[in-house]
């Protein structure tokens, strides 16, 4: 037995699937009755006139009733088929109902974006007020976390990500590419001159204790030493403060300096490009809402910008 239980408004409902034809049957009916032509019922279901003539008696058959009969070139509901008819439609009206409120409330409700604290407060917060000032019908919620989340699991329609673009079940598509810059404030640099010329084993360098893969590859690459000072700031607000109070240098992502570098509290030593690395959007494999594509065209917009 085929049963299905659910509740709704406090009273339960036992629905029994084996009284109920083929939704296809019943679709082919209803539209049959309200068109009163199997042709018109065929054309606007995209099928053909025997496939409906033939949910008609698939109906007929289960019902053992007459439910429609031929009066000239028309094809009209029998009184039971009629009553059949009244049901279907108000029936597949509040499936329809359910539907666009469903869709409705998909397309209305905040976009919800997930991306890391440091490009949060560093390249999407300066900017927002433009995206704000465009699209005020768009309700936005920027949440700030440094892990890979799935998004269908922890319900984010979209990611920002540093990477290589490769998170498997899920579209990636670059939005910035990695380049980085070594920098400091004029401050430090009028007082340690000889940072200048490449050498940079005896500054200060900065490092957020959150993203520690700056040290990881200055310490690859040989711009540190053994005796090379290092501080492990807790913040990427906290880092960035400490640089331009003159404090030392610190490997930096390069499109997050925009405003330090226009106000010239910071200054950009050398600049290091990373092959594939980079800032990706990542959403859902398939489809996207009105939302999420001019979020994305904003995105884009910014970056080119």
């Amino acid at each position: 037995m085929t049963l299905e239980k659910f509740e709704l408004v406090s009273i339960t409902y036992i629905m029994d699937w084996r009284d109920i034809p083929s939704l296809a049957a019943l679709r082919a009916f209803e539209a049959s009755a309200r068109l009163n032509s199997f042709s018109e019922a065929a054309r606007e279901l995209n099928v053909t006139h025997a496939a409906i003539a033939q949910h008609i008696r698939t109906l007929s058959d289960h019902y053992g009733l007459v439910l429609m009969e031929r009066q000239g070139n028309r094809m009209i509901p029998t009184s039971e088929g009629q009553r059949l008819a009244a049901g279907l439609s108000e029936g597949f009206l509040r499936i329809a109902e359910a539907s666009r409120d469903l869709s409705h409330s998909h397309e209305t409700r905040p976009l919800t974006v997930t991306t890391t604290i440091n490009f949060a407060e560093n390249w999407i917060m300066p900017r927002l007020s433009r995206f704000w000032s465009e699209h005020p019908d768009i309700p936005l919620t920027i949440k700030v976390d440094n892990t890979v989340l799935d998004l269908r699991q922890n319900g984010f329609d979209m990611a920002i990500r540093y990477g290589r673009g490769n998170w498997p079940g899920q579209e990636a598509q670059i939005l910035v590419p990695a380049d980085f810059s070594i920098v400091t404030s004029p401050e430090y640099l009028q007082h340690h001159p000889e940072i200048g010329e490449d050498d940079y084993r005896n500054a200060t360098w900065l490092f957020e204790e959150t993203h520690l893969e700056a040290q990881q590859w200055v310490e690859e690459t040989g711009y540190v030493s053994d005796t090379t000072p290092m501080q492990i700031l807790p913040t990427s607000g906290s880092l960035r403060a400490a640089l331009s109070s003159g404090a030392g240098v610190a490997l930096l992502f390069t499109p997050m300096l925009g405003r330090d570098l226009e106000n010239g509290q910071l200054h950009v030593l050398e600049r290091v490009p990373q092959d594939g690395l980079g800032y990706y959007i990542i959403s859902r494999a398939g489809g996207s809402t009105r939302a999420q594509t001019e979020f994305i065209k904003w995105l884009r917009k910014e970056a080119a910008s």
